[in-house]
């Protein structure tokens, strides 16, 4: 018998120090999922549900019904409110939503609505305009939404 290592043993000893190198990594994952997935970008969507709202002569005002839609993510939690905005007031059209710019969303469902929009033109010509709704920066949790588009129509 010889003294020098076989090929079992340099394979014995490669397997050994893989599987030394290894544990701690695969520890590390699963104690913090989160950090082992970080280089996936976190995505969401929030969509109008339905695109078009047509709105209905309420005295000397034309209202809308509420503007409803959904917000998913592809992980993490769900954002605990959207915004609205509108477009530009000009001489046909200038909406409003005397609640604020934010509703809630629902955190099981995604579901969102928004109430109370009116055109704040007094007798004015039936409105068209655009909602735009996304998710501010400081309740995305660094998820990339975007905004989607609602047509308003008097």
């Amino acid at each position: 018998m010889t003294d020098a290592p076989t090929p079992a043993d340099a394979l014995r000893r490669r397997t050994v120090l893989a599987g030394a190198w290894a544990a701690p990594v695969v520890g590390a994952a699963l104690a913090s999922p989160g950090a082992a997935a970080s280089t996936t970008e976190i995505t969401g969507t929030i969509v109008f549900n339905p695109r078009q709202y047509r709105g209905t002569r309420v005295g000397d005002r034309v209202e809308f019904p509420p503007l409803t839609g959904t917000v998913t993510i592809s992980r993490g939690p769900m954002p605990s409110k959207a915004f609205v905005n509108f477009s530009e007031p000009n001489e046909r059209v200038d909406l409003r939503r005397d609640a604020g710019r934010f509703t809630p969303v629902d955190p099981v469902t995604g579901r969102f609505s928004f109430d109370g929009i009116y055109n704040a033109i007094v007798d004015g010509e039936n409105p068209f305009g655009f909602a735009y709704a996304g998710i501010a920066e400081e309740d995305a949790d660094g998820a990339i939404f975007g905004y989607d588009v609602a047509e308003l129509d008097g």
